[in-house]
């Protein structure tokens, strides 16, 4: 027979509780248990305001009211009458501090709700009263500025609110587009914008307006000069979460994307014009380059496989063992197409080589205990393939592995990135010879010779990604992306970050190639966007 539960327990949340791991029945003291356990659930569940202190506040607000009673373990609002609170704070299951909203003169009742759905009763014990006369709607004394007044294409603007009078407490805004007439810019209702490339040429508007309890003010607004373009042109596709992006046969760009319901691979001419695009659901392509063959080559992350495609846009897939999770793709000195193979279980730690005929070859990466993670792999110096390890195990410091296309693996142990050996993704040959590539933990560009020695560079403020080397001039160019701040930035071969280029905010840049016509291209999104150094 189960322990009497009124024994057991010493208030109602543990009956409720203990009523919850009752499983037993068969018994009238079970029986009575449960009784009791659906009264202290009831009495849980049932807030009740008991009293108020103080009784009244001016209708303007403002006032702070401690509310006490019991059953606010779960408060989701607090209530006068039909007005939430401006804030609360729940002190304990017997307190709660609320800040009085404006609001008609007059008595009104307090009730306080909680997370099921109840609320409290209205008694003579939960009134407030409400005194003098509602403020007055608010006026405006001088009108909102917008800053920079010169605004560039995908950098922060603001408007600022102007000078008001009788305390308005809401501010709302709207941004138009302007040549001759205005248009609203749908979802621009913030106090700063970031103008995209569809804004270049156009005057900014923004109105502002304030309200409170005695209504709205009138509305005003500010105009800017029209937006100049930071470098930056964007082209949109018909696909979502682009990955990756390589140039190709007949010098188009070829990129592919990655999302959990479409997958696919397109094709875009140098001057943006959309060609093909040709969908691989469930695939996950993470990566594409082009083959000694002159077919694209890229890896079906989700599928397991490497596939080809054909300018003309045929389609051929070589199938690896499960588990290998194929991630990056490059043409090696070989003229073979060298991946890195991500893995789990047992696979972990793979590079692989496919001949352009589809013979597949593969070797494993050292410290396999440790669950290593091959990410970026590029064609370096000593007509080697160099590549970034990170390890599952995240006490083990990640490498920078070389393979001869032999099949030889040679590792080298970076600086160590904080505690840990930190999450490194993109590598490149850089156009003095070395090996660059990006630690994302650490916010850091680092530079490795062949011999193994290692240079670190701040990569700025945002998490680097990937990176490339341009032809047209010796300089790195990557990726980066944080809370919101999109960028691609250049650095000189000596380290110098010499310029940063802003991209829509909350994009996702990830993959970034130099193409034939020496402008920089990225995956970026649902775009692509280019850069002319």
């Amino acid at each position: 027979m189960p322990m009497p539960i009124m024994a057991a327990v010493s208030s109602l949340k543990q009956i409720a509780t203990e009523c919850r791991r009752t499983t037993t029945a068969g018994s009238i003291l079970v029986l009575a248990a449960l009784v009791s356990c659906v009264a202290a659930q009831a009495a849980l569940a049932m807030p009740e305001v008991r009293e108020v202190t103080p009784k009244e506040g001016p209708a303007a607000g403002g006032t702070e009211v401690t509310i006490k009673g019991v059953g606010f373990e779960e408060v989701t609002g607090v209530h006068f009458s039909s007005t939430a609170a401006i804030a609360y704070t729940v002190s304990s299951h017997s307190k709660i501090k609320a800040e009085a909203p404006t609001h008609a003169d007059g008595t009104v009742n307090i009730t306080v709700e909680t997370r099921g759905g109840e609320t409290s009763e209205t008694t003579s014990a939960d009134h407030y009263t409400f005194t003098g006369a509602l403020p007055k709607a608010p006026e405006d004394l001088t009108p909102p500025v917008i800053a920079p007044e010169k605004p560039i294409e995908n950098e922060k603007v603001s408007v600022s609110t102007g000078t008001w009078t009788n305390l308005p407490s809401t501010f709302t805004y709207q941004w138009k587009r302007c040549i001759v007439t205005c248009e609203e810019i749908k979802g621009a209702t913030e106090a700063a914008f970031y103008p995209s490339y569809k804004d270049i040429g156009y005057k900014l508007e923004a109105t502002v307006s304030a309200e409170n309890a005695g209504g709205e003010g009138q509305v005003n607004s500010a105009s800017s000069k029209p937006v100049a373009s930071n470098g930056v042109v964007e082209y949109h596709t018909g696909l979502e979460g682009l990955t990756d992006i390589a140039s190709g046969p007949e010098e188009h760009m070829w990129f592919t994307s990655t999302t959990a319901f479409t997958s696919g691979l397109g094709e875009m001419t140098l001057a943006g014009k959309l060609g093909k695009e040709y969908s691989l659901p469930k695939a996950f392509p993470e990566a594409i380059a082009e083959g000694a063959d002159h077919n694209m080559w890229f890896t079906e992350w989700n599928a397991d496989k490497i596939g080809k495609i054909t300018p003309s846009g045929t389609i051929t897939e070589y199938s690896l063992p499960s588990g290998r999770e194929p991630y990056d793709i490059v043409k090696g000195p070989d003229g073979n197409m060298w991946f890195t193979e991500q893995g789990q279980g047992t696979s972990w730690g793979k590079i692989g080589k496919i001949t352009t005929s589809g013979t597949i070859t593969e070797y494993s990466v050292p410290e396999l205990a440790s669950d290593p993670v091959p990410v970026d792999i590029t064609s370096g110096p000593e007509e080697s393939l160099w590549f970034t390890v990170d390890y599952e195990k995240t006490t083990d410091t990640s490498k920078i592995d070389k393979i001869t296309t032999a099949g030889a693996i040679t590792q080298y142990t970076p600086p160590k990135c904080g505690e840990y050996g930190g999450e490194m993704d993109g590598i490149t040959t850089g156009s003095d010879g070395n090996l660059w590539y990006v630690q994302v933990s650490c916010d850091k560009i680092v530079k490795m010779t062949p011999a193994g020695v290692f240079t670190e560079y701040s990569a700025g403020p945002d998490y680097p990604r990937e990176i490339t080397s341009s032809s047209s001039d010796g300089d790195l160019w990557y990726t980066s992306w944080w809370d919101g701040n999109s960028h691609v930035t250049k650095m000189t071969t000596s380290g110098t970050i010499s310029t940063e280029y802003a991209l829509q905010p909350d994009s996702d840049p990830a993959g970034i190639a130099a193409g034939p016509n020496k402008k920089l291209w990225i995956a970026d999104g649902s775009e692509v966007a280019t850069i002319e150094p």
